[in-house]
């Protein structure tokens, strides 16, 4: 399962660091457009907002989550002994495991909405909602595996690699009260 939840996460990562890509490219073109020619896009727009930002929140979640790179108050976390911490990982992971499936769960059936009404968004293109919202289950999804493994490395006694922040904090910490 490990080797799976790994290729999807690389995957999620490569349509976020795409959608980047494109996003950097179409607000380029939209100001060169509007700075030379006098002519605004409404595709740069449409097209960022209801389709590359998502994919680019949504699809980095669980790369984000399997290098530990989530808000996290470590330097509380250092005055509690290892069986503590991992129970209070264990938590966050579980909460945050019902959060992201319920959300997920709502995306899919957005989606699911949007494809059964044909909905589009009107405007010089008629974006079709159904890909839009399709972004959130899978993102989700990727990100609820992410967590299911991350709680059994936990639970396995299996520690996660520090991340280099995390590193630095616990070493600034240390000289400060020694």
């Amino acid at each position: 399962m490990r080797k799976i939840v790994n290729v999807l996460t690389s995957v999620s990562l490569a349509l976020s660091a795409i959608s980047i890509m494109g996003m950097m490219f179409t607000i380029t073109y939209d100001a060169a457009m509007r700075y030379i020619f006098k002519a605004t896009s409404t595709i740069a727009y449409s097209l960022s907002e209801y389709y590359l930002m998502p994919a680019i929140v949504l699809f980095g979640l669980s790369y984000t989550q399997k290098m530990r790179g989530h808000t996290r108050v470590v330097f509380v976390l250092r005055f509690f002994n290892e069986k503590v911490k991992s129970v209070l990982e264990i938590v966050a992971y579980v909460f945050s495991l019902i959060v992201f499936a319920l959300i997920g769960r709502q995306g899919f059936l957005l989606a699911q909405r949007a494809y059964l009404n044909h909905e589009i968004m009107p405007g010089l293109i008629n974006w079709p909602m159904d890909i839009a919202y399709a972004i959130i289950p899978l993102g989700c999804a990727v990100m609820v595996l992410q967590l299911v493994l991350d709680i059994f490395d936990v639970l396995r006694g299996r520690k996660p690699p520090e991340t280099v922040l995390e590193e630095l904090d616990v070493r600034d910490a240390d000289a400060k009260y020694q």
